[in-house]
C-alpha cells in the first residue's frame, strides 16, 4: 500500500481537475459532430453531465476547468460569435454552478456519495432544474440572435431540456463515481488499477461486436432507432446484473456516446431535418434504454449491500461490533487448515466478573458501556490477525495465530492487569473491574467443540476460585477432567429434577441404650441413571450446591417423603421419626421456607415425625437466619438435628443459640474412637454437654461392634452406620412395616 503525502494528494487532485478540460473537449466534439435539429439545437449535450459531476464533487474548484473546456470547444470545434460565447458560458458553466445551493436542500453529502436509487433520483431532480434553466437561456439566445426567425418556443425548450437531461443521465453517474474513486484510492493509498475478470472481458467484446453490427445494419438494412435500442439495453442489463454500479455507469456512458454517434450521423432513420417531436421521441426512448440498466444496477447493489448487512448482523455482535459466536466459529474454521500445518495457536477466554452488580446498581446501559470499553481494549491489545469475538453476556474470546505457550500466558496476564486497572464510573458511582481468564495452547489438531468446551471450563475454574485470575490448561489437565465430570453431573441433576428420577433411601438410626426396634430413620437421596444404576449423594451433591440446585432438590425430598408417609402411615403411628437433610442454601432461602410452610400446613401428618437435619457449617454461616428458620418449623412441632458437630472450634457455643433436639457427632471422631484418646475425649465432651442441654446424641459411622460398644459406653443415645443397618429404599421399609 502506497502512502501519499499531503502535497502529493494536492498534486493528483489538481491533475484530475486539469483532466476535466480535455474530457470536456472530447464530449463537446461528440455532441457537435452529430446531426442538428431545426434551429441548430444539438439534440444531446453530454458536457452538461460532466459539468454537474464536477460541481458536485469539486464545487467551485471546477469552474476554471469547465470554463477552459467551453472556450477550447468553441475555438477548436465550433466557432462562436462573442454573443454566442457569452450564452454558452452561461449555459455550460454558470447554470451548473447553481448546484451548490440546490444540493444543500436536495442532496446532502451522505446521500450523494451512495450507490443508491435515492441518490440517483436526487441527482436527476437537480439535473432537471439545471436543464430547465439551461433550456430557457438557450432558447432565449436563439430568439435574440435572429429576431426574424423565432423558433417554436415550447418544442425547442423541451428538446433542449431533454438533450441536457440525457447528458446528465448518461455522464454524471459515471464521472461522479470516477472522481470519488480517484479521491478514495489516493487518500487510502490503494492501487488505481481496475480488476477485469473474464466475464467483463467477454462483455466488452460483445459490446464492440454489437456496435459493428449496429453500424452495418443501420447503413445497409435501414434498421430504425427503436429496433436498434434493444441491443444496448440487453448488454447493459447484463452488466447491471453481474457487475458493480461503477462499471455499469461507465459502460453506459461509453455505450450511449457511441450509440448516439451512430444515430447522430443519420443512421437508423435519424435525419438532419427531423422535427423537434421526432428528436424528442428518440431521446425519450434512449433515456428509457439507458435509465433502466442503471436502475437495475443500483437495485442489485442495494440488495447486495442488504445481504452483506444481514450477513454482518448474523456474524457480528450488535453491541461491540466483534464477531458473535457463529462468526467466531466460522472464522476459526477457516484458519484451521493453517493451524494444522503450524500447530502453534492459542485461545483466550475471559468472563467479566461482577457485571451483574453493575447492571443491578446502574442498569443494563451501564453494563453495555463497560462491555464496549473492554471490547475496545481487546482490539487495541491484539494484532489484526487475531480473531476476537463476544459470545454474548459477559464472555469474550480471542484466537491467536502463531504464538507460544509462554507468550499466550503473558498476554493473558497483561490483559487481565489492564482490565483490573479500569475504574468504571457511572453517574457518580465507581466500580472496580476484573475478569476471569481461561487460556489454551493448541499444540495439536483439535475439534472446535472440544476447544470451546475446554476454554469455557478453564474460564469457569477461574470464576470458581474468586475471579481475576488466569487459568491455564494443558491438553490432559486433571482439573479439566474433573470439571468435565462435574458438568456431566449438572446435566444429570437437571434432568433428574425435571423427570423426577430421584429415589429415596432410608438408613436406621438405632438406640444404643435399650430399644431393640429402630424408631428413627435418616432419609437419603439417590439418582436413578438411565442404565438402572444408582448414584450416591457424594457424587453429585457438591456439584448441585455450586449450581444452586439444592433448594429444588430439598423441596422434592420433603414433598416425596411426606407423600410416602401419608400413604404408608404405619411407622408414623408408632411414633417413628424420619430425618430429612436440608442444605445451607435452603435454610437461607425465604422462598424455600415459604414452600416448606405450605407443605407442612397442607399435610395430614404431625410435624413431630419429621426431623430436619442441618450441618453445623451451614448453620454458622448465617446464624440469625438458621435460628429464625428453626423457630418457624418448630411451630409445626418439627424436630432438628445438628450434623457434623465438633468440627469447629466454637461448636459448643452454638448449642446455646440453636434450639436443636439432636446432636450428631462428626464421624471423624467416631471412626478412630477405639484407638485415639483425643477422639474419645471429644465424644465424651459432646455427650456431657448435650446432657446439660437435655439434647440427644447420635454417633455416625459405626462400622463395627467394637466401635459401637465404645460409643455406647460414653452414654451416646443413638448410633448410625453400616454395622447397625445399611440404607434401603424408603418405600420398602414403609411397605414392610
Amino acid at each position: 500500500m502506497k502512502v501519499w503525502t499531503f502535497k502529493s494528494l494536492i498534486y493528483w487532485e489538481r491533475l484530475i481537475l486539469l483532466s476535466i478540460v480535455p474530457t470536456y473537449l472530447i464530449l463537446f466534439k461528440v455532441a457537435a459532430s452529430t446531426t442538428y435539429a431545426a434551429d441548430e439545437i444539438t439534440p444531446v449535450w453530454p458536457p452538461t453531465g460532466l459539468a454537474v459531476a464536477a460541481y458536485l464533487v469539486y464545487k467551485r474548484r471546477a469552474i476554471l476547468p469547465l470554463l477552459g473546456g467551453v472556450l477550447l470547444g468553441h475555438f477548436l470545434v465550433s466557432r462562436a460569435s462573442p454573443l454566442q460565447l457569452v450564452f454558452s458560458i452561461a449555459v455550460n458553466v454558470g447554470v451548473p454552478w447553481l448546484i451548490d445551493p440546490l444540493k444543500k436542500h436536495i442532496m446532502p453529502k451522505e446521500v450523494m456519495f451512495q450507490n443508491s436509487i435515492d441518490s440517483l433520483k436526487k441527482l436527476l431532480l437537480i439535473g432537471a432544474v439545471i436543464c430547465l434553466l439551461s433550456a430557457l437561456i438557450g432558447v432565449t439566445y436563439l430568439t435574440v440572435e435572429d429576431p426574424g426567425h423565432v423558433p417554436d418556443f415550447f418544442p425547442a425548450l423541451f428538446l433542449w431540456f431533454l438533450g441536457n437531461w440525457f447528458g446528465i443521465l448518461i455522464c454524471s453517474p459515471a464521472f461522479i463515481t470516477l472522481f470519488l474513486s480517484f479521491r478514495r484510492h489516493l487518500k487510502l493509498g490503494l492501487d488505481l488499477s481496475i480488476p477485469i475478470n473474464k466475464e467483463m472481458f467477454l462483455w466488452v467484446l460483445c459490446n464492440i461486436l454489437s456496435f459493428v453490427v449496429l453500424h452495418y445494419y443501420s447503413q445497409r438494412v435501414g434498421l430504425h432507432a427503436v429496433v436498434m435500442g434493444f441491443i444496448p439495453l440487453a448488454l447493459l442489463t447484463w452488466s447491471a446484473m453481474r457487475f458493480q454500479p461503477s462499471f455499469t455507469s461507465f459502460a453506459m456512458m461509453v455505450t450511449a456516446l457511441i450509440f448516439w454517434s451512430i444515430l447522430g450521423r443519420g443512421a437508423a432513420g435519424i435525419l438532419a431535418n427531423s422535427s423537434y417531436m421526432e428528436y424528442s421521441i428518440i431521446l425519450l426512448l434512449m433515456g428509457t434504454v439507458f435509465f433502466l440498466p442503471l436502475l437495475i444496477a443500483l437495485r442489485t447493489e442495494q440488495n447486495l449491500q442488504l445481504r452483506n448487512k444481514l450477513q454482518i448482523q448474523a456474524h457480528r455482535d450488535a453491541l461491540t461490533g466483534l464477531l458473535n459466536r457463529r462468526g467466531f466459529e466460522e472464522a476459526i474454521m477457516q484458519q484451521f487448515t493453517t493451524v494444522r500445518k503450524k500447530p502453534s495457536s492459542g485461545m483466550i477466554f475471559l468472563n467479566v466478573d461482577r457485571l451483574k452488580v453493575i447492571n443491578d446498581a446502574c442498569g443494563h446501559l451501564a453494563g453495555d458501556r463497560l462491555l464496549q470499553q473492554i471490547s475496545i481494549l481487546l482490539q487495541n491489545e491484539f494484532n489484526e490477525e487475531t480473531i476476537i469475538g463476544r459470545f454474548g453476556g459477559d464472555t469474550f474470546t480471542a484466537y491467536i495465530v502463531e504464538t507460544t505457550s509462554d507468550n499466550i500466558k503473558s498476554q493473558a496476564e497483561h490483559i487481565r492487569q489492564r482490565i483490573q486497572d479500569i475504574v468504571f464510573s457511572w453517574e457518580g458511582q465507581q466500580f472496580n473491574v476484573s475478569a476471569s481468564f481461561g487460556v489454551l495452547y493448541i499444540d495439536s489438531p483439535r475439534s472446535l467443540s472440544f476447544l470451546l468446551a475446554k476454554g469455557d471450563m478453564a474460564c469457569h475454574m477461574s470464576k470458581d476460585q474468586g475471579g481475576n485470575i488466569v487459568t491455564y490448561l494443558e491438553s490432559e489437565d486433571q482439573s479439566l477432567v474433573k470439571r468435565r465430570k462435574s458438568w456431566s453431573w449438572i446435566a444429570q441433576i437437571e434432568k433428574s429434577i425435571k423427570e423426577q428420577n430421584f429415589v429415596l433411601f432410608a438408613q436406621p438410626i438405632c438406640s444404643l441404650q435399650g430399644e431393640e426396634e429402630p424408631l428413627h430413620y435418616e432419609v437419603l437421596l439417590r439418582i436413578l441413571e438411565d442404565t438402572g444404576s444408582l448414584l450416591e449423594p457424594g457424587d453429585f451433591l457438591n456439584v448441585a450446591e455450586r449450581r444452586h440446585l439444592m433448594t429444588e432438590i430439598d423441596t422434592w425430598v420433603v414433598k416425596r417423603t411426606i407423600s410416602l408417609l401419608e400413604k404408608y402411615p404405619y411407622l408414623v403411628d408408632k411414633k417413628c421419626i424420619f430425618t430429612i437433610n436440608l442444605s445451607g442454601q435452603s435454610i437461607n432461602s425465604t422462598s424455600f421456607q415459604d414452600k416448606l410452610i405450605s407443605i407442612l400446613s397442607n399435610c395430614t401428618l404431625s410435624g413431630s415425625c419429621i426431623c430436619f437435619e442441618i450441618t453445623e457449617s451451614a448453620a454458622i454461616k448465617n446464624l440469625k437466619m438458621a435460628r429464625r428458620f428453626i423457630y418457624k418449623m418448630k411451630t409445626f412441632n418439627c424436630l432438628f438435628a445438628l450434623d457434623d458437630f465438633g468440627k469447629g472450634f466454637s461448636s459448643f457455643n452454638y448449642i446455646k443459640n440453636l434450639p436443636v433436639d439432636y446432636i450428631k457427632i462428626d464421624g471423624a471422631f467416631v471412626n478412630d474412637v477405639t484407638c485415639s484418646a483425643l477422639d474419645r475425649a471429644m465424644v465424651r465432651a459432646v455427650t456431657d454437654i448435650s446432657g446439660v442441654f437435655n439434647l440427644k446424641t447420635i454417633a455416625e459411622h459405626i462400622e463395627n461392634e467394637e466401635t459401637r460398644n465404645e460409643i455406647k459406653s460414653f452414654g451416646v443415645d443413638f448410633g448410625q452406620g453400616t454395622f447397625l443397618g445399611s440404607p434401603v429404599p424408603l418405600i420398602e421399609i414403609l411397605k414392610r412395616d
